[in-house]
C-alpha cells in the first residue's frame, strides 16, 4: 500500500472541510465521531470507460470494440482478449498512453457532489483509489534537468537509480499539462509523500494531476492511494467495483457500489446497496450512516 504522510496520523478538522486521516475512525466533533466516506476515482468520479472507448476507437479504427452498454465484468483487457487475443494488449496500450489519466471527463455531477459532501457538517471524505500497475509513458523523461535519485527502501530492496521522487514528477507533470498550480510556488508540498516502492510510477502522479485539476490543491491531502482498501478505516466506501476483497475480512466500511456500464446487470443481495449516479440521493445513504446502529436504512 502506498502511505501518504496524513495517513500516519490523525489531525482535527480546525479548518476547512477537510481532514487528515488517521488509523482510527476519530475525530469526534462535540459528542459525534465525524463520518468518514471514501470515493474511488476511476468509474466514480472520473468517467474511466468512456475516456477509454473514445479513445480506442480513435487509435484503432478497423479493430472491434465493446459498447458500453455492453460492458460486462470490471476489467477491460478481459473483456476484450475474449473478442481477440491481441484486443486485450491493445485496450492496456491506451491506458497507458501519454494523457490518458488527465484527460478524463468527471462523471456528471461528481466533482459538484464530493465537494458539497467535503462541505458537510461532521464529514470527511477521501478520495481512495489504486495505482495503475503497468503504465509505460513518463513524461519526466522528456525533460533534460538531471534525476535525483532515492535510497533503496529497506524493506524493498530495489536499486535507488529505478527511482524517480514524485515531487519532481508532478511538477514537473503540471508543466506538461499546462498547470500553475500544481506545487508552483512553495517549498513545502501540498500533497503529502509517498513511501516505496511505487514513487517511481508516473500514473500517481497523473491520478493527483487530475484531481488537482478538477477539485483543488486543498483535495490533494485527501488522496489515499492503495491496492488493499479493506485495510483502511472509514464508514463508507462508494466504488464500481463490486467485489472489493483483501488483508481484512471485515472491512469497516459499508460499499456501496456506484453503477457503471460493467455493473449495471448485477443484482445485488441486500443489504447491499447502489449509488445510481451523482444526482442520485447520495446525502440520505450518508445520513443513514449517521444513525445509531441498527436503525439505518
Amino acid at each position: 500500500m502506498i502511505l501518504l504522510s496524513c495517513f500516519l496520523h490523525l489531525r482535527p478538522r480546525r479548518c476547512g472541510p477537510l481532514a487528515g486521516l488517521g488509523r482510527g475512525l476519530g475525530p469526534t466533533v462535540g459528542s459525534r465521531r465525524a463520518l468518514r466516506v471514501l470515493v474511488d476515482m476511476d468509474g466514480v468520479l472520473a468517467d474511466f470507460e468512456g475516456g477509454f472507448l473514445k479513445k480506442f476507437r480513435a487509435r484503432y479504427p478497423n479493430k472491434p470494440y465493446i459498447a458500453l452498454e455492453d460492458r460486462r465484468g470490471f476489467w477491460v483487457s478481459e473483456q476484450y482478449g475474449r473478442l481477440g487475443p491481441e484486443l486485450s494488449e491493445k485496450a492496456i496500450s491506451i491506458w497507458e498512453s501519454k494523457n490518458f489519466f488527465i484527460e478524463l471527463d468527471p462523471l456528471p455531477g461528481a466533482v459538484e457532489a464530493v465537494k458539497q459532501m467535503a462541505n458537510l457538517a461532521d464529514t470527511d471524505v477521501f478520495i481512495c483509489t489504486s495505482p495503475i500497475k503497468k503504465y509505460r509513458y513518463c513524461p519526466y523523461e522528456k525533460v533534460s534537468r538531471p534525476k535525483f535519485q532515492l535510497p533503496p527502501h529497506p524493506r524493498y530492496p530495489v536499486k535507488a537509480s529505478k527511482f524517480i521522487p514524485l515531487m519532481n514528477l508532478l511538477r514537473e507533470i503540471s508543466s506538461l499539462c499546462g498547470g500553475q498550480g500544481f506545487f508552483h510556488s512553495t517549498k513545502k508540498p501540498l500533497a503529502p509523500s509517498i513511501s516505496l516502492p511505487y514513487a517511481h510510477q508516473p500514473s500517481l502522479a497523473f491520478q493527483y494531476a487530475w484531481v488537482e485539476k478538477h477539485f483543488g490543491p486543498e483535495f490533494l491531502e485527501q488522496i489515499v492511494l492503495t491496492r488493499d482498501k479493506t485495510v483502511v478505516s472509514a464508514d463508507l466506501l462508494i466504488d464500481d467495483r463490486p467485489d472489493i476483497t483483501g488483508a481484512e475480512q471485515n472491512p469497516t466500511w459499508e460499499h456501496v457500489l456506484f453503477t457503471a456500464c460493467h455493473n449495471k446487470h448485477l443484482q445485488l443481495k441486500p443489504p447491499s446497496r447502489r449509488l445510481h449516479s451523482w444526482s442520485d440521493d447520495w446525502k440520505a445513504i450518508l445520513d443513514s450512516k449517521r444513525l445509531p446502529p441498527g436503525q439505518a436504512t
